[in-house]
């Protein structure tokens, strides 16, 4: 840590010793939402010894910055009730010790239904008197817990209110609320009580085989099931935050989840109608290590499309990105990896950041206060300024679709791939500001024609890749998109006896290709031919050739229809981030542009490897912006342009980790402002803001 980071958090540290609980609260609340903004989550064996809690306390102490709050935890047994009694004695004490050097104390219900019978043996379930998570097929878990039990739910409106006492920020229910994935059951509960509950809704009754069997050929039937076990969840969770909110009003709930649309909101009015506050959402799941870097940032983008399932509902308060470390070890998840999956998720319209990266089961709190937490806390004040630079700003950029699905057992579509992310165009997935449309083959495979339909005629703007407009020229899209037209020149047409088979695409002397070279050479065995027929105007931007050096078909077209809207095709690679030359990424950064109609708040006048977020402000504004580089090696400094910087502005603030702040001088040209960003280390990410 250099001396300025040093300094920075020392001054921080005295600040907060300083000012009282309260003022502390209200500060993080105002600032990020209802949340703190750095958020530390343990386990119980952090906090439940003495010794080990007293070692992980003084690592928090000697590291100011590295939690704003601390998340407790229940465990994950079912012990008494009286050794919760005596445990939420214990935390009590230590949440005035963190309450004294200004951090918040919160509670983690670590699980409720159970996460499985492998976890569970873990710990003592003394307390456990009522039916176990069964399956169709009868087996019933040892560990774990069916929600429509009477003993289960007492105990945790119990549990809650012992908890309750000490008064914690949020009390945090961990995912194991859910109806599958209880394992060794995969999916249910179809125990007595929840199929003799069933048979007196329905008025009909039910044995679990009959249950199972008529499920299996009565679409509806199974539907009605599948709605009442997530009710059980609803009822349960009402309860017990009810019960919390007996004893300490002011405590707000929190949903610690995956992508579920359907099933977050159910649970997350729940929680909100039993305490009468807004529920927080913690959206969190894979990319645990950063053995595959580009790992953390799909899950980025993954989490931000999680967020599109749930918009837009007066239940709704805080957001925070789950960053977990699994195994929390030397060898799992550097912390430099930790930092960056933090800002690429607060680039994504997250408010604040969970961080799980401490295990008293595999590394002491010594080694976490020296190996970890340093560089955690020296990031602190740049995920600061970038949260206060980005308060009322939304994300903008390409808007890629690819969480759609709202169903709790269905499988999400994955993505975007990080090579589409991280060619230097601002994407999105989270709500925010969408400048146009990106799509896939896959995006398109799961879309019926009326959803692609709304999709493409809402979009004033379209970017495809070669399978992707071969995809939807199969489907019959071809006449809307004006007249395109594209295959695979891998494939064999009627009439030839090979595939063309082209390898190269070659650029074309169109203005958007200055500064780009003459050649683009991926090694690509084959692209995709496109074209337009009946459009308003059309560009090429690239071409194939033959080998006597003739026309072989077009690779990269651009279109702008007789309705006004424009339509990109990049026919060979596509996004294809791996071989590409430094000419055509600041290719697509010119089509990029072109297709928003020259309002992309942010372009990259470089040929860069770089995940590139931008904030815009209401009114149009620009807030924030960040540049991760996805490489390894040192990045050259990057000349980029902004559109809507404020009037006025003549410096903005660039910050790095374990990097001293810099001013970076503002040229304008007219509208634009022209910045050079200085040169940027390998996996490493920079903030620009304007103070």
């Amino acid at each position: 840590m250099n001396s300025d980071v040093k300094n920075n958090t020392c001054i921080r540290l005295a600040l907060r010793c300083a000012l009282s609980f309260a003022f502390v609260t209200v500060a993080a609340e105002a600032d990020n939402g209802g949340l703190p903004l750095v958020m530390q989550r343990y386990r119980g064996t952090q906090t439940e010894d003495p010794k080990i809690w007293e070692g992980t306390f003084e690592a928090i102490k000697a590291n100011p910055g590295v939690a704003d709050d601390v998340w407790f935890s229940t465990g994950i047994g079912y012990p008494h009730l009286e050794w919760h009694r005596r445990h939420s004695e214990f935390l009590a004490k230590s949440a005035e010790k963190l309450r004294a050097i200004g951090v918040v104390p919160s509670l983690q219900i670590q699980a409720t239904l159970g996460h499985g019978d492998a976890f569970g043996s873990k710990e003592s379930t003394p307390a456990k008197t009522w039916g176990g998570f069964t399956g169709a097929d009868g087996t019933e878990t040892k560990y774990c817990s069916c929600p429509r039990q009477k003993g289960l739910i007492e105990y945790f409106k119990e549990v809650g209110r012992i908890y309750a006492a000490w008064k914690p920020h949020t009390m945090w229910v961990d995912d194991d609320l859910r109806m599958h994935n209880h394992r060794p059951v995969h999916e249910g509960c179809w125990c007595k009580t929840c199929v003799d509950e069933f048979s007196r809704r329905e008025g009909k009754a039910w044995t679990r085989e009959t249950l199972v069997k008529a499920c299996k050929d009565d679409a509806a039937l199974a539907e009605r099931w599948h709605q009442f076990g997530e009710s059980s969840l609803v009822e349960f969770i009402r309860e017990m935050s009810a019960a919390v909110h007996e004893v300490s009003p002011q405590t707000r709930f929190g949903l610690q989840c995956g992508f579920q649309g359907a099933h977050n909101r159910a649970l997350l009015k729940a929680m909100s109608d039993g305490t009468g506050l807004p529920t927080s959402i913690r959206i969190g799941g894979g990319a645990y290590t950063d053995r595959n870097p580009y790992s953390v940032i799909n899950k980025a983008f993954d989490c931000g499309g999680g967020l599109n399932l749930i918009k837009d509902n007066d239940f709704m308060g805080a957001t925070c990105q789950e960053i977990e470390n699994c195994p929390r070890s030397y060898g799992c998840k550097t912390a430099r990896g930790t930092c960056v999956e933090a800002i690429l998720s607060l680039a994504q319209g997250f408010k604040s950041v969970s961080i799980f990266a401490t295990d008293a089961d595999l590394e002491t709190p010594e080694w976490y206060s020296s190996h970890i937490y340093p560089e955690i806390a020296a990031a602190h004040p740049v995920f600061e300024a970038y949260a206060k630079a980005s308060e009322g700003a939304a994300p903008a950029g390409w808007f890629y679709p690819g969480f759609y699905f709202d169903k709790f057992d269905t499988r999400r579509l994955r993505g975007p791939d990080a090579s589409l992310v991280s060619i230097g165009m601002p994407v999105v997935s989270a709500p925010g500001r969408y400048l146009g449309l990106i799509l896939d083959e896959a995006v398109i495979a799961r879309r019926t024609d009326a959803e692609l339909r709304r999709l493409l005629k809402n979009s004033k703007a379209i970017i495809l890749d070669g399978k992707a407009a071969t995809a939807l020229v199969k489907r019959g899209f071809g006449a809307e998109l004006g007249g395109l037209t594209a295959r695979s020149s891998g494939e064999k047409r009627p009439g030839f006896a090979e595939a063309d088979g082209f390898r190269n695409e070659t650029f074309t002397d169109d203005p958007l290709n200055r500064g780009c070279g003459v050649r683009h050479n991926t090694y690509m065995w084959s692209g995709h031919i496109v074209d337009f027929s009946d459009v308003a105007e059309k560009r090429v931007l690239g071409k194939y050739l033959k080998s006597d050096k003739s026309l072989g078909g077009f690779a990269t077209v651009l279109a702008t229809l007789k309705d006004g809207r424009k339509v990109a095709v990049l026919g060979y690679a596509g996004f294809v981030d791996q071989f590409v030359s430094s000419g055509r990424l600041l290719q697509l950064q010119h089509i990029t542009d072109w297709a928003s109609g020259g309002t992309l708040p942010l372009v990259v006048e470089d040929g860069v490897l770089a995940c590139v977020g931008v904030r815009v402000r209401a009114d149009g504004s620009f807030a924030a912006a960040t540049v991760l580089n996805t490489t390894i090696g040192r990045q050259q400094p990057l000349k980029v342009r902004i559109r809507g910087l404020r009037e006025g502005v003549t410096r903005l603030m660039f910050r790095a980790f374990d990097r001293t702040i810099e001013a970076l001088p503002v040229v304008r040209d007219g509208k634009d402002a022209i910045v050079v960003i200085p040169a940027i280390d390998g996996w490493n990410c920079a903030v620009i803001t304007e103070r």
